[in-house]
């Protein structure tokens, strides 16, 4: 046992773990995801255009109002615009390596909103198609709740040793006893 630990003192207190170089990725920190500032010369403008692989003329950064700095404003560029025959370096997102991304690129994916024009349905069949399902799902549940008895157990009689229906309203209980009948011969 103090084997063990003499031995992870000695791994512990080595020249390689006091470091760190084994646990940490060069290269990479967060200030690295930091916005460069907002471009203000000509040359700014070109760096940026360069930095994002745009040509300088076709480079727009967003309005400084939205804080993402140098970030170019790509416009809707939605995914079914692209082209679906084009080699694409991840085709799934009809995306090449090291393109930038609109800045609502979460929001126009394949399965999202698309900006096309070629929406299968108009916001008012959308809204038409979901009350029918509500509703529909409403009936089935009401259906369901008239056919299938949740609130009513199926019960016999409670038994009493007297008569009690016989009794009612006003007459004692007790001179009427229970008859039970028997398929045994009598004695």
């Amino acid at each position: 046992m103090m084997q063990a630990l003499t031995a992870l003192r000695r791994i512990s207190m080595s020249a390689t773990a006091a470091r760190g170089k084994d646990w940490i990725i060069e290269g990479w920190w967060v200030r690295d995801h930091k916005p460069d500032p907002w471009p203000e010369t000509p040359e700014e403008r070109k760096a940026a255009a360069l930095k994002y692989g745009l040509r300088e003329e076709d480079y727009v950064s967003l309005p400084r109002d939205q804080h993402v700095g140098n970030y170019p404003d790509l416009g809707m560029l939605n995914y079914d615009l692209k082209d679906p025959y084009e080699n694409w370096s991840y085709g799934v997102m009809r995306r090449n390596f090291n393109e930038p991304v609109p800045e609502m690129y979460k929001m126009i994916h394949a399965d999202r909103y698309t900006t096309t024009g070629l929406e299968r349905m108009t916001p008012g069949q959308a809204l038409r198609n979901v009350a029918m399902m509500f509703a529909g799902f409403m009936a089935i549940i009401w259906f369901s709740r008239q056919l299938i008895p949740v609130h009513e157990v199926p019960v016999k009689p409670k038994q009493y040793a007297y008569d009690y229906d016989l009794a009612w309203p006003f007459k004692d209980p007790k001179n009427f006893p229970l008859v039970h009948y028997t398929f045994e011969p009598a004695d």
